[in-house]
């Protein structure tokens, strides 16, 4: 950008699979240097202009962060925050040298910069600016010395202040005849070439810049007139049934978009993003050019799910220790929660392409919620039900139908309309622990993953035609599987025995091929982020009247319903929404500690009343029965059921004992003989081998005859037989 005349120009793009970083330029000689995080990291330049670009390192890299020049020797130094080395080169490439490693004191390095003989970074893993001779390695007192510590959050981008750092030259833009934007420039004899801003084009002066006759605009999502795909975006392609056209980010809305040309479209390069705990990686279908995109401190990155919308261009994530949805670009950078209120264990991810919202399974709460992306109006879709834990789930937009698995007492694959209505089970035979979602819309048949019985199974959509695909007691070389999804005809999936992800034709099966192994931690959830898998149809909620959320239905007759968030309802005109004082959300309030349903109880500050899965008997929520919360004692309140031990929940069928102390043990057996004994499982495959309990009394006002005051957290580290670590939270008011 010209900061005299405010002019914008596109330099260079970078490609497909590329993630610019750093940047430094020198006026002095007129080049431009820039690392890429992307599929192949590697250190280019270029003239200012973006004309002669060059690679100039391009081996043992991986995500080269910081940058900075050395002027006065024409040095380059970067940063490789994956390797932890800072090294130096000839602006040329040539005498790479290593200044500095791991081996040597450094950590997490980021941004660079140079100010006499020393070289300046800041550092992540510290929260520190560090220094160093640039040449020797020597740094301040011998050596590399924390110049700044102990910061509050990560440092960034760092630069040295000085008299000399930007040394003056001849300005060949001084005087020029670009009607638009002068820039220094190593291969135009000038010194310096004219360039214009996106949708336009130099004309043959080279001065004057003049609308190019190729930037007539289409609709992100514009029809291709045939089935050759003969209508498409510059940089742009087409896929899809039917035909789309998809004007990417570098041309919506700015000119230069999708024209007449007889040029088939170039195919769109498909690949993975997966999530493993501290991780969201990418890599291609074959398992090879593994980039990590973002890391989470918290390791609890699970589901995930993206938008390819031109524009947008979205990945969103579950993190089940932080309970957040959080949103960040497709190549990982700002990353930042959109969801983090009143959310337990956020796991599974759907999101409706057509309608724009984002689906979530909550484990711990037993429901499937929606939000509008557009407005983050929230509401829920379903109450799962009592001694359910829902966990996978997907969409299928065209046809506006949910599928979700359910690993509780009753392990089962349900769907339901898009808006909660019309809610089917598909199987409830032969499951244990369904997790992993995934729907071949084209053939209209779901996939599932069990990771206790160890299976692939799929079935058509009404649940008819079940088969097994693959089975890990057959031999053929895998052992849990956990998330999975599909492109073409190849099914792809995660996998925790192994740390590794595995494909597989989606129905001949065969051979199973482990594309990716090694990985740190287990794999989570995993997409294919590819254009030809999601069919654009009819959005039914473009011309809609809700107030606050429009879903998309397959029952309703207009194709959607409108929605209302928790603790209100629909009116009679069935689009705006008004409080309902009788049916107080979950979470509402007890109404002064009195007021809660018959199987609720009366807990935290202000007090809520929480009327889900404590005991099988759920009544209405938080009815007026004029009366005292109950204290919390173990007891079941429903005669079919003996009472529990303390803390314990009550579940299974009429006149047997069964009890829980949380989502692991289920009903295999007597559980929770006491509290702080460790829970025993029948399948000897789950097992509880830690137990933390925080107590923590609490009085509120004018509770002592009314509401307990006695507050426990119950924070439970667990194992499956493979090795996969979890971490739970639960928590009950006593």
């Amino acid at each position: 950008m010209d900061l005299d005349t405010t002019e914008r120009a596109e330099l260079v793009r970078t490609g497909n699979h590329s993630i610019p970083r750093a940047i430094v330029v020198d006026p002095m000689t007129r080049y431009m240097y820039w690392t890429d995080w992307g599929e192949v990291a590697k250190i280019e330049k270029a003239g200012m202009d973006g004309l002669g670009r060059t690679v100039i390192i391009d081996t043992e890299l991986i995500w080269p962060n910081g940058l900075a020049l050395d002027y006065d020797t024409q040095i380059l130094y970067w940063a490789d925050a994956n390797l932890d080395k800072i090294e130096y080169a000839s602006v040329d490439g040539s005498g790479r040298t290593l200044l500095e490693t791991g081996e040597t004191g450094l950590l997490h390095p980021y941004a660079l910069t140079i100010h006499g003989d020393l070289l300046y970074w800041t550092d992540w893993q510290n929260n520190s600016v560090f220094a160093t001779h640039k040449i020797n390695g020597v740094g301040v007192g011998g050596d590399i010395a924390s110049i700044v510590s102990y910061l509050v959050v990560n440092p960034n981008g760092i630069e040295a202040v000085g008299p000399n750092k930007q040394p003056s030259a001849e300005n060949p833009c001084e005087e020029n005849n670009c009607t638009h934007l002068c820039l220094l420039s190593v291969t135009d004899p000038r010194g310096y070439s004219c360039a214009c801003p996106l949708g336009y084009e130099l004309d043959g002066t080279g001065l004057d810049c003049f609308m190019s006759p190729t930037s007539t605009p289409l609709p992100e999502f514009g029809s291709c007139v045939s089935a050759g795909y003969t209508v498409c975006c510059v940089t742009g392609y087409c896929a899809g049934y039917p035909a789309n056209c998809f004007c990417d980010r570098d041309c919506h809305a700015r000119g230069d978009c999708c024209f007449d040309t007889p040029d088939l479209c170039e195919d769109y390069d498909s690949y993975l993003i997966f999530a493993n705990h501290f991780f969201i990686n990418r890599c291609n279908l074959d398992g090879s050019s593994l980039v990590t995109l973002l890391i989470r401190q918290s390791g609890g990155a699970a589901g995930i799910e993206y938008d390819l919308a031109p524009g947008q261009e979205k990945l969103f994530y579950t993190d089940y220790v932080t309970n957040q949805i959080l949103m960040a670009h497709l190549n990982g950078t700002e990353s930042t929660p959109i969801m983090e209120d009143d959310l337990e264990v956020p796991e599974g991810l759907a999101y409706d392409w057509i309608g724009h919202n984002l689906y979530w399974t909550d484990s711990f709460w037993a429901r499937i919620e929606v939000m509008d992306l557009n407005t983050t109006e929230r509401g829920e879709v379903l109450r799962v039900g009592a001694n359910t834990v829902p966990r996978g789930i997907a969409v299928d937009p065209i046809n506006r139908v949910l599928y979700w698995t359910d690993w509780g007492q009753v392990a089962k694959i349900e769907k339901a309309s898009m808006d909660g209505q019309n809610r089917v089970e598909l199987i409830n035979t032969d499951l244990v622990g369904p997790y992993g979602l995934t729907i071949d819309y084209a053939e209209q048949k779901i996939y599932w993953t069990d990771g206790v019985l160890d299976k692939i199974e799929y079935c058509n959509t009404d649940g008819s035609g079940r088969i097994t695909l693959i089975s890990s007691p057959g031999g053929l070389g895998f052992g849990v599987p956990y998330s999975l999804t599909l492109e073409g005809d190849y099914l792809y999936w995660s996998e925790w025995d192994q740390n590794s992800l595995f494909s597989i034709h989606k129905t001949e099966g065969g051979n199973v091929t482990q594309i990716l192994s090694g990985l740190v931690v287990n794999p989570n959830g995993i997409q294919t982020v590819s254009a030809g898998r999601r069919i654009f149809g009819e959005n039914p909620c473009a011309s809609n009247d809700c107030t606050h959320l429009c879903l998309l239905s397959s029952v309703s007759s207009t194709g959607y319903s409108c929605t209302c968030p928790l603790g209100t309802r629909l009116d009679s005109d069935g689009i705006s929404c008004v409080d309902d004082p009788t049916s107080i959300p979950e979470f509402g309030s007890c109404n002064h500690y009195q007021d809660c349903c018959e199987a609720g109880y009366c807990a935290g500050y202000p007090p809520n009343c929480f009327c889900d899965h404590d005991c099988h008997s759920r009544g209405d929520c938080c009815a007026d029965v004029g009366r005292i919360c109950p204290e919390f004692e173990g007891s079941c309140r429903d005669a079919n059921y003996t009472d529990c031990c303390t803390a314990g929940l009550c579940i299974g069928e009429p006149d047997v004992t069964n009890c829980y102390c949380d989502i692991t043990c289920l009903d295999y057996g007597d559980c929770c003989s006491d509290f702080f004994e460790i829970c025993s499982d029948a399948r000897s495959n789950i097992a509880i081998v830690k137990s933390v309990f925080v107590v923590s009394r609490r009085c509120y006002p004018n509770s002592d005859s009314h509401c307990p005051d006695l507050y426990y957290h119950f924070y439970v580290i667990f194992y499956v037989n493979f090795n996969a670590i979890f971490f739970y939270h639960y928590h009950q008011y006593l």
